[in-house]
């Protein structure tokens, strides 16, 4: 006669099967974040640079500054978001306006922002975002198709990605349709699931973050939180790690139930 904890095994590992599942690749041609399948060193003109204050920051007090990007023009460089906290994109970061909009050619969907989001020309590990003060966390969404992961966040405490090494976080989320991510546009764009990363210090020194290793136009980025502390709570990480929590789950009471 089975147990309970034999029972709760099943269970469980059915419902690891259906959190892990994904759909078959569509058979749509995969395109990068400008919908182009050229090769990505290829960009398209900038064209023109301004400093964007309200509303693309929403900044509320000393808690946390949110920076989604609404206001700029497709392809146009972030440069500085001035608040509480300056935050400087470096060079290579640009704005991509969603195609549905018919002000922008962006291959993306469920934007966590209304219409805008942020990605980078060049490879992006020679592009860090700074910070004009130390700062305790720093938290985005992400979405990104397989030639960008694992995508990689790393969080200084000089400018540039210089300093002491404060933290590392790592995403793994494929979010672009042709590559199996289970999402659909709104109605088009293959970059369509999204996935959240944080990095985190003791103390409020972080004073900049990089992307070591990042393809650019394969991975974009939206709704940046820069938190000055993080006693509220932070956006929900990936379904990563609530997978991993339902495989330790399930092995105890695998193991409890042979007892």
């Amino acid at each position: 006669m089975k147990t309970l904890s034999q029972y709760s095994w099943l269970f469980c590992m059915c419902l690891l099967i259906i959190v892990s599942g994904v759909t078959a690749a569509s058979l749509e041609p995969a395109r990068d974040v400008l919908g182009r399948t050229s090769n990505f060193f290829d960009t398209d003109p900038i064209e023109k640079v301004h400093n964007i204050t309200a509303p693309t920051i929403n900044d509320p007090g000393r808690d946390h500054i949110l920076i989604d990007f609404e206001g700029y023009y497709h392809n146009e460089f972030i440069g500085t978001v001035f608040g509480s906290v300056d935050t400087t994109f470096g060079p290579t970061w640009v704005s991509s306006i969603d195609a549905d909009t018919g002000f922008g050619s962006g291959n993306f969907a469920n934007e966590p922002s209304p219409d805008t989001i942020a990605m980078g020309l060049y490879p992006s590990s020679h592009s860090p975002v700074n910070f004009s003060e130390g700062v305790m966390a720093v938290s985005f969404f992400y979405s990104a198709a397989p030639d960008a992961l694992p995508l990689v966040v790393e969080a200084w405490d000089d400018a540039n990605g210089t300093g002491i090494h404060l933290d590392t976080a790592i995403g793994n989320l494929i979010g672009h349709s042709s590559f199996g991510a289970d999402c659909e546009g709104d109605p088009t764009g293959q970059y369509c699931k999204w996935g959240v990363l944080t990095v985190y210090s003791a103390d409020t020194n972080i004073r900049s973050i990089t992307f070591p290793g990042a393809w650019s136009n394969w991975f974009i980025i939206d709704d940046m939180r820069v938190y000055l502390n993080y006693e509220n709570q932070l956006p929900a990480t990936d379904t990563a790690g609530l997978i991993i929590m339902l495989l330790i789950i399930s092995v105890g009471l695998y193991v409890s139930g042979k007892r």
